[in-house]
């Protein structure tokens, strides 16, 4: 099967925006033939072609889920289902403001503002739609660059086919293929002009399109278009900044607390963050997290009086998180705590605004890190890599970040994350 499918935002086939794309890139993806591109005038025919002959055959539009095959066992009618289901979940994304810009060499129209709405809805397309992709082979690898990505980029690569996905997300509608720095300065300086008036009005992103290219040199075209009716503006409009509690995940070693401690640092004179003390029957002295410390008994009795939002036993020990975030999630303060995968369903069950950030980190990481602690023979980390490796959790609300490298990176990726709440 040699048929790709992707999902898109593809401006309305009768907005002037879409008109706009297709006459510059010379193919409309709506009506999938050739359109017109005479009204281009002080920029040559053939400089034109040039520019946009890389991005000619995607159509203009912003990608949500990038092209794959489908599995073999899938099928087309299953793939639409499925979007169709996602895209009734999902809200509409209004009066985006968009500019020209220049991403590495190419140019392309972006938002003005980073919008964290368009990424949870990028998000759930690319996680939900996952079990309908076919692995990639050799030749769709080799075409992202590995070698060129970071590595969080290629953990993103091979979990879903694309490496800038999550928070590497970046809403973009591409104009031109990789220019040189004269023809790039030539063809913003004629787009800026041109796009101007087009740009002045917001756009309403109220449907995602499934495209799909018949063969590997045909051109993109729209198969189907689906609304995101989850609601509308007005629902939506009490929502909006609402604050957001991040459910910190992860099997030992993979840094959670060090993540968490750099975060709070960074954070500790922004009002607008919260990180709430856990109660743990440990010995207060006992190392780790700087825990409130209560004995089995005083734990039992508090959980019976309801001081407990969220609580678990894991480790031989009880855990609770304080029944006050309720208090700081309702004044506005996006609330950060590392919890057991075990209550994540009761927390999204309890609380509306719900992101599971999920830390990982490669074999090699965890053996060198539990090693480090001094605390643990061959035997108990040969535990911990078995139970790592067996850890996922799963829904369209988790983020994966990579702990891999330098702590200041992964702390630089989870702190994009808590200031672009979903």
């Amino acid at each position: 099967m040699t048929a790709r499918y992707a999902l898109y935002f593809v401006p309305p086939p009768n907005s002037d925006l879409a008109k706009f794309g297709a006459s510059w890139l010379g193919w409309d993806i709506n009506r999938a033939e050739a359109a017109p591109s005479d009204g281009f005038t002080g920029l040559n025919h053939e400089t034109r072609s040039a520019f946009v002959q890389a991005p000619r055959k995607y159509g203009f539009h912003a990608t949500l889920k990038a092209p794959f095959r489908l599995r073999p066992e899938t099928g087309v009618e299953d793939l639409l289902a499925a979007v169709d289901e996602i895209a009734t979940q999902r809200f509409a994304v209004q009066k985006l403001n968009l500019k020209l810009t220049s991403i590495g060499s190419f140019l392309a129209l972006i938002p003005v503002s980073k919008s964290s709405e368009l990424n949870a809805l990028a998000e759930a397309f690319v996680v939900g739609l996952e079990t309908f992709r076919a692995s990639m082979n050799r030749e769709e690898r080799a075409r992202r660059r590995p070698d060129r990505l970071t590595e969080n980029q290629r953990r993103y690569l091979e979990s879903y086919g694309y490496p800038y996905v999550k928070e590497e997300y970046r809403f973009h509608m591409t104009l031109t293929g990789q220019l040189e720095q004269a023809d790039r300065e030539t063809a913003y300086a004629y787009l800026q002009t041109i796009a101007k008036p087009i740009l002045a009005t917001p756009l309403d992103i109220t449907e995602a399109a499934v495209v799909v290219q018949e063969a590997p040199n045909d051109p993109f075209r729209v198969l189907e278009r689906f609304a995101l009716s989850g609601s509308v503006n007005a629902d939506k409009s009490d929502n909006r900044g609402a604050a957001t509690l991040f459910l910190v995940v992860g099997p030992s070693g993979v840094g959670k607390d060090s993540l968490i401690n750099g975060a709070r640092s960074a954070l500790v004179d922004d009002t607008g963050f919260s990180f709430p003390q856990r109660t743990i029957t440990r010995a207060a002295d006992a190392g780790g997290e700087d825990h409130r410390a209560v004995s089995a008994n005083a734990f039992a009795r508090e959980a019976s009086e309801g001081k407990f939002a969220l609580l678990w036993r894991a480790h031989g020990f009880n855990y609770g998180v304080p029944a006050a975030i309720a208090d700081d999630l309702a004044q506005g303060r996006s609330v950060i705590v590392n919890v057991s995968r075990g209550v994540l369903k009761a927390a999204r069950r309890q609380f509306g605004n719900v992101c599971v950030l999920s830390i990982c980190a490669s074999e090699k990481i965890l053996v060198t890190r539990l090693a480090g602690r001094g605390q643990q023979g061959e035997e108990d980390i040969e535990k911990h890599l078995r139970r790592a490796a067996a850890y996922s959790v799963n829904g369209s609300d988790v983020i994966e970040i990579f702990n891999d490298g330098s702590l200041e990176d992964a702390i630089s990726r989870f702190m994009a994350v808590l200031r672009s709440p979903i």
